[in-house]
């Protein structure tokens, strides 16, 4: 116990140190949690957002714990001191329990503030919020087990992170059904409500124990059995013939070889392609009104998170696994590295759209052939400026800014963080102009808006020398 309070306190010692983490999470906490109620005016999406931006964040968490000490070469050294490895895992998983836990109360105690001031949640039993607030918890911890233990047994954080995301959207996931059913407000769901909220702890309590004892089973020989793709990126040569024309070409082509190695990221994608039209039923069946906004909405706040992921794994990547210094000894351009680069993430957000966006009107039309006998429906000229301009250009943007931050930053996790929050000043309004009456006319100034922002990023990137990107490797 003694052992496992070391590295507790030595966890949150470190956690305290980095104060722009810290401002990243608070910044986080405010904004969500004061804004998407004033968005939103429903007490299940109010659960909702906080489970999974909580996930997100604790997937991250779980990932660095282990593979992080790896990554830095700082695992061997633990690992030679009296210290248990029961007692280590125990620690990180207390850890990643504790933020977790505070970061969903912190961002569910603003949002339950502002949706009493509003008098969205008086019509939800107190019994459910309390429910809710249970089985959210519940599977934190839960989640927190399962990714710390897949941590131990990465080769880096990257493939932690991959390996741990099926869990999380599950958890997530299945935590998003239990809410809406427990705050629907109809009294004939609620017995059955209750019935699969103590089904769903029982499945928790079961996932835990296993967990529990998967790390209890994990000698110190068990972290040295890392599984997943072996750190560092095989740059070598790049394909050369006929095919290749240019050496952005080369580097898109060798970035595309890469993403097909990672299967489980893939899956991730998706995962999360059909995701809007889910929604989209899902917001029908407890409301009864069909509206497209919602699918859209979901789509644009989507696809610039996964361009900016992807960028930032690829550019922060070669400065986490040395090999920047190696890349930018061949004769290919800064110009067209990072359009190679760039290129990649937005064809990978653009096939997302495409899927996405017409999977969410198949939906719609199922759904109003199967309730009023007739289809037909199409997307507006507004929401198709949204959807498609507002929606790339969103996703460049984030990009640019991603690439940007990524290999200026020196550390390039905290240029991912530092674009996320900075994303979010793009996305609020979108939120606004899928929300407003007036959708084309928004959506055109918004367009005009992004397309300036976009011009400006990519006049950045091509001042970058270099000597500059040498000296932040």
């Amino acid at each position: 116990m003694k052992q496992t309070g070391f590295v507790l306190r030595h966890q949150c010692r470190l956690f305290l140190q980095d104060k722009g983490m810290l401002l990243f999470y608070i910044g986080g906490i405010a904004i969500f949690g004061i804004l998407f109620p004033l968005l939103s005016r429903n007490a299940g999406s109010v659960f909702s957002l906080a489970i999974f931006a909580t996930l997100s964040l604790q997937k991250q968490w779980n990932a660095e714990s282990v593979a992080g000490e790896r990554e830095n070469r700082t695992l061997e050294s633990l690992l030679s001191t009296p210290l248990s490895s029961q007692s280590y895992m125990t620690g990180k998983a207390l850890f990643s329990i504790l933020c977790a836990s505070c970061h969903y109360l912190l961002m569910f105690g603003c949002m339950l503030a502002v949706s009493e001031a509003l008098g969205i949640g008086s019509a939800v039993r107190p019994a459910a919020w309390m429910l809710c607030t249970a089985v959210s918890l519940l599977t934190l911890c839960g989640f927190a087990l399962w990714g710390c233990l897949v941590s131990a047994k990465s080769v880096d954080v990257r493939a932690a992170s991959r390996r741990s995301a099926p869990a999380g959207y599950l958890l997530a996931f299945l935590t998003v059904i239990i809410t809406v059913l427990l705050t629907s407000g109809q009294d004939e769901l609620w017995f059955p409500s209750i019935a699969v909220c103590i089904l769903y702890i029982g499945f928790l309590a079961v996932f835990t124990l296993v967990c529990v004892l998967s790390i209890r089973k994990l000698g110190r020989s068990g972290f040295m059995e890392a599984e997943g793709r072996a750190a560092g990126r095989p740059h070598g040569r790049f394909k050369s013939g006929s095919a290749v024309h240019s050496q952005a070409y080369s580097v898109f082509f060798h970035e595309w070889r890469y993403l097909r190695t990672l299967k489980l990221l893939l899956v991730n994608f998706a995962i999360l392609i059909p995701a809007p039209a889910i929604v989209l039923w899902l917001f029908y069946h407890y409301t009864g009104q069909l509206d497209l906004n919602y699918a859209i909405l979901l789509t644009i706040l989507m696809l610039p998170r996964v361009s900016s992921n992807l960028m930032a794994y690829s550019a922060g990547g070669e400065k986490v696994y040395r090999t920047g210094e190696s890349l930018l000894s061949t004769p290919v351009s800064i110009g067209a590295l990072l359009l190679g680069k760039c290129a990649l993430p937005l064809l990978v957000s653009l096939f997302m759209l495409l899927l996405s966006s017409v999977l969410s009107l198949a939906a719609a039309n199922v759904i109003a052939i199967r309730e009023w006998g007739r289809g037909g429906l199409l997307y507006s000229g507004g929401q198709l400026i949204l959807l498609y301009g507002v929606g790339m250009a969103l996703s460049a943007a984030m990009t640019f800014l991603s690439g940007i931050l990524s290999l200026t930053a020196k550390n390039p996790r905290k240029g991912l963080y530092l674009s996320t929050l900075l994303g979010v000043c793009f996305l609020l309004p979108a939120l606004a102009v899928c929300l407003m009456n007036a959708l084309l006319p928004g959506a055109l100034l918004y367009l005009a808006v992004l397309i300036v922002v976009d011009c400006f990023l990519i006049n950045k990137i091509r001042h970058i020398s270099r000597p500059a990107l040498m000296k932040r490797l």
